[in-house]
């Protein structure tokens, strides 16, 4: 009998990328075969980004790619269009390909379970279609995860609309359980689009991956960890969902090829030069568009603090081909701020902190104004116990993935489980 051969499917989105390849290469460290599908568009992106970067090639990760059934200039940041095209078309592509790998490989070299992203669950049916085992993955946090689960209960305690997910009051509040901390409807990721379609296919999406995950999967593998959420995993109450995080490529040598862009490594000089924990981290994900507004602002607030900051501005940030900083921004600012299209997200001078930000409220216009920017980036790096329980959780973070802790002793029952 072979090696356990996984294959892996992320959501087409950076953010659901990199933490599952991240779960590739560790499950390679437990005797994996690894077969990583990407769409044909993100394929290319990746394989564009790499030549100027030194990764860790790992001959038990392989690459594939299918389509993802949009055309070549199709806008992927559409959501509308993106999610439509997840179910009905790539399903297709991902059954013809399993069926091809199961019939025509070695039996030693046959996939034997597939791990999917929590939104890719129709994948799942798939699977079961040829025998697969299968988990799925949650690269967020689990009170997110928690309020998806929890759709069929808004609707029937009568929070939320069931076509699209709506607040029926506005503005209203509820709770999950006494531990877990109040949430406002308008604030639940369905409802934080950039239009009220887009609203309403990812919150119908949410209902159908819901239905799927819950039907076929044998875990469901999360990027949080146990100390991070502890009432939230208390409400879950499941010994199928394992939080096994945080999944981050710092702490072994080498570096998952999941990116997207180009990093730009002369960040790395520029923050040398700074003062230790001086610098302001800005960086809004693969997906999020700014309002041109919105965005002019926030350069401006940054500007306003008076502090050094590394900006992260995708060439789409604002959904336009060219993004228009400021008139005399790069020269007012001088070599106080440094503005790339990408940087590597998982140095040293990063580290993931839980409960320790602060709220931006919108003006009448719903936008956060350059003077509450300034006044909040003022506020938090002033707090000096908000730093000390960033720190706190960053050892807690530590000591869970290491030998003997919570997340360590999770990813072995799910590696145990899959290589049977």
């Amino acid at each position: 009998m072979g090696r356990p051969h996984a294959l892996l499917l992320p959501l087409p989105a950076q953010g659901h990328v990199l933490p599952l390849m991240e779960l590739a290469h560790r499950m390679v460290s437990h005797g994996f075969t690894i077969t990583f599908i990407n769409t044909h568009f993100n394929h290319a992106r990746l394989l564009s980004a790499m030549p100027t970067l030194t990764y860790n090639t790992n001959p038990s990760i392989n690459f594939i790619s299918i389509p993802d059934g949009l055309q070549p200039g199709d806008d992927r940041n559409h959501v509308v269009n993106l999610f439509k095209a997840l179910t009905t078309i790539m399903p297709l592509h991902l059954e013809e390909l399993i069926m091809k790998m199961m019939h025509k490989q070695p039996e030693q070299d046959k996939p034997t379970c597939l791990i999917a992203d929590e939104a890719m669950a129709w994948a799942f049916n798939v699977a079961k279609k040829t025998g697969l085992r299968t988990a799925s993955f949650w690269p967020a946090s689990a009170a997110t995860f928690t309020s998806i689960r929890n759709i069929p209960k808004l609707i029937q305690d009568g929070i939320i609309h069931e076509h699209d997910g709506s607040a029926k009051t506005p503005g209203v509040i509820f709770r999950l359980s006494p531990e877990i901390p109040p949430m406002n409807v308008n604030h639940l990721f369905w409802n934080c689009q950039l239009d009220s379609e887009s609203n309403k296919v990812i919150f119908q999406y949410c209902i159908n991956t819901n239905n799927e995950s819950t039907k076929y999967v044998e875990f469901v593998v999360c990027n949080s960890f146990y100390e991070a959420e502890k009432p939230v995993f208390h409400y879950l109450n499941s010994s199928k969902i394992l939080p096994i995080g945080p999944l981050l490529s710092g702490r072994r040598f080498g570096k998952p090829a999941g990116v997207f862009w180009a990093e730009d490594t002369t960040c790395k000089a520029w923050l040398d030069k700074q003062d230790v924990n001086s610098v302001i981290y800005v960086a809004f994900g693969s997906l999020a568009i700014l309002d041109e507004r919105q965005f002019q602002e926030l350069a401006l607030g940054l500007e306003l603090t008076g502090r050094p900051f590394l900006w992260v501005v995708r060439p789409d940030i604002t959904g336009k081909a060219i993004v228009d900083l400021p008139k005399g921004f790069k020269y007012r600012i001088g070599d106080r701020g440094m503005v790339v299209q990408w940087s590597p997200q998982q140095e040293t001078y990063i580290c993931d902190v839980w409960k320790t930000g602060l709220k931006m409220i919108p003006d009448e216009n719903n936008m956060i104004t350059k003077e509450q920017i300034r006044d909040k980036v003022e506020e938090l790096l002033g707090d000096g116990e908000m730093k000390k329980r960033a720190l706190v959780m960053k050892e807690t973070a530590i000591k869970g993935v290491d030998k003997g802790g919570f997340s360590f002793e999770n990813f072995n029952t799910f590696v145990s489980t899959m290589q049977v």
